[in-house]
């Protein structure tokens, strides 16, 4: 490997491209841009909006004897998450092929509506906690789930996403390699936890992702495929009562209280700003039962909390599950 001399051990839950941004800081390149660019072939930035990232296959490869590439994707990247949402062809191809000079990074739907797959976010006291138990800080991904609003390990505590002082936020690791654990960066303001209480309805939508993230089933065998494609469907289907001559009276009335049921259980704080959730197209439920690959993961979540699902393990045993009523 040129031009590296120090190879960082992954450690757990990291993030890949953390990972690999320390590699690029501690190796103390001359220019972070021409190790990168010598080491993957490019010089992109290191965001954390594309779901697979154009430098992943050069990263298996250089932590290959670390840990396989269907480990990293499921433990070390949002792929853990995502694999449940995607067609089989694309994890095959993602897992198996070896065509990787021709392939372009990808992201999924609802990339520009959701404010939690802009930004990397990080965690105060797991920050602290890291820099005690080795030495520094890392990007967690379990911080980057787009159904995360706290921490999963310290559930009260709000995700950092920047300094509310100078407005820094960190976009690209090459320029904030490790999260901060006490003090923006730029103005030295001194970063504080902030606690708070998510309603029972945010808590649901943040543990089902954790639960997807954490899933012990395979890359190209996820556990709960089907829910993620076809449970609002079915779930629909029946607990409205779905008819050929109703269905789209049915359709406008339940969009429109499922708009407001965002609202008013703070659901909203998921969307940027600006976002007309009455009117947004990654929201719409004929487009999540028809198209089921086409609208984001989080919008499957979303519509099978609103119909009371208990659970996604009830969801893949049951089909479906009686709902309490949450519509």
């Amino acid at each position: 490997m040129k031009g590296v001399t120090f190879l960082p051990n992954l450690l757990p839950g990291e993030h890949l491209l953390g990972a690999f941004s320390r590699l690029l800081l501690l190796n103390n390149a001359a220019s972070t841009d021409e190790l990168q660019q010598s080491l993957t072939g490019h010089a992109h930035s290191l965001n954390v909006t594309a779901a697979y990232h154009k430098s992943y296959d050069s990263l298996f490869k250089l932590f290959e004897k670390q840990k396989s590439p269907e480990e990293l994707l499921n433990q070390h990247t949002l792929m853990g998450f995502y694999r449940h949402s995607m067609k089989y062809q694309r994890r095959h191809e993602l897992l198996i092929s070896n065509n990787y000079l021709e392939r372009e990074p990808f992201y999924f739907p609802g990339t520009n509506i959701f404010k939690n797959t802009r930004r990397w976010r990080w965690c105060l006291s797991c920050a602290q906690e890291d820099y005690k138990s080795f030495g520094i800080s890392y990007w967690h991904v379990q911080h980057q789930l787009p159904s995360a609003l706290t921490c999963h390990r310290h559930t009260n505590e709000q995700l950092n996403s920047g300094c509310n002082k100078c407005g820094f936020e960190a976009y690209d690791l090459k320029d904030c390699a490790l999260p901060p654990n006490k003090q923006c960066p730029v103005c030295k303001f001194k970063f504080e936890t902030t606690l708070r209480k998510l309603s029972s309805d945010a808590c649901w939508i943040q543990n089902a992702g954790t639960s997807l993230f954490e899933s012990d089933s395979g890359f190209l065998r996820p556990n709960f495929e089907w829910v993620m494609h076809w449970a609002v469907d079915l779930v629909s289907a029946r607990t409205w009562k779905l008819g050929h001559g109703n269905k789209w009276s049915v359709f406008d009335r339940q969009q429109r209280l499922f708009s407001k049921w965002l609202v008013d259980n703070g659901l909203d704080e998921y969307f940027a700003e600006g976002i007309e959730l009455e009117n947004c197209k990654a929201l719409d439920i004929e487009k999540t039962k028809e198209f089921p690959g086409k609208v984001p993961a989080i919008t499957h979540l979303l519509w099978l909390r609103f119909m009371g699902v208990q659970s996604l393990r009830d969801a893949k045993r049951n089909g479906f599950v009686r709902p309490s009523t949450a519509a």
